[in-house]
């Protein structure tokens, strides 16, 4: 060794890339059976970063976002579980971002039975319909009129003959519509009284006869 040296040509720049910055998970929570889905967001990122969402933490749920400097809306999901994003800077680094959301779907009431009773004369307002459902999402509220009017009850009185749509709901806002709409709620024809009759041939004869033809009702 003899203790010389010679200077390298050029040089070299070491550079510490940045892991992604973290920014905050946000959306999913509960859908309703029927429903597309519910969205997933971040509320930030940077240009040219690639965002994946995973659910379970894992697999990819939707096509990825590349940042550009907003916030993102990811895809509707509609497959429940949790989900985290991951991100991925323009030089490979990777960092997740802050929090994770939970996706659930509610299933719909259930409508398990109507009875319908018909108006017992015509033109009277005393026909009835009875509902039964039942939910897991808490109370069910029940509409006749196509989810117009909602009543606490699933019994109506005091209907008149036409036809009603039954939609039920719950406290999560699911609905049901009933798979028989419309119900139909009947009444008698209509009493009609036909009088005919034949004056006598004299006075103070027993000969005229009188006749009531009956029609209609129940």
């Amino acid at each position: 060794i003899t203790g010389c040296s010679t200077p390298m040509n050029d040089s070299a720049v070491i550079f510490l890339a940045p892991q992604p910055v973290k920014f905050n998970v946000s959306g999913g929570g509960a859908f309703c059976d029927g429903d597309s889905g519910v969205v997933v967001s971040i509320d930030g990122s940077e240009v040219n970063s690639i965002y994946i969402l995973l659910q379970g933490g894992v697999l990819p749920a939707v096509p990825n976002e590349t940042g550009t400097g907003n916030a993102i809306d990811f895809t509707k999901v509609a497959a429940p579980g949790f989900y985290k994003v991951r991100g991925i800077s323009p030089y490979g680094c990777e960092s997740y971002m802050n929090d994770s959301v939970w996706v659930n779907k509610l299933l719909n009431p259930a409508i398990n039975s109507v009875v319908v009773t018909d108006a017992l004369c015509n033109n009277a307002n005393n026909g009835s319909i009875a509902i039964n459902a039942t939910t897991l999402n808490g109370n069910v509220q029940y509409s006749i009129d196509s989810a117009l009017t909602f009543a606490g009850s699933g019994v109506f009185n005091g209907l008149g003959a036409k036809n009603y749509y039954i939609v039920v709901q719950d406290d999560s806002g699911c609905v049901s519509k009933y798979n028989a709409n419309p119900v139909v709620v009947d009444e008698p024809i209509a009493l009609n009284i036909l009088l005919q009759g034949e004056s006598p041939k004299c006075f103070g004869d027993q000969t005229g006869s009188a006749t009531a033809i009956v029609s209609g009702g129940s």
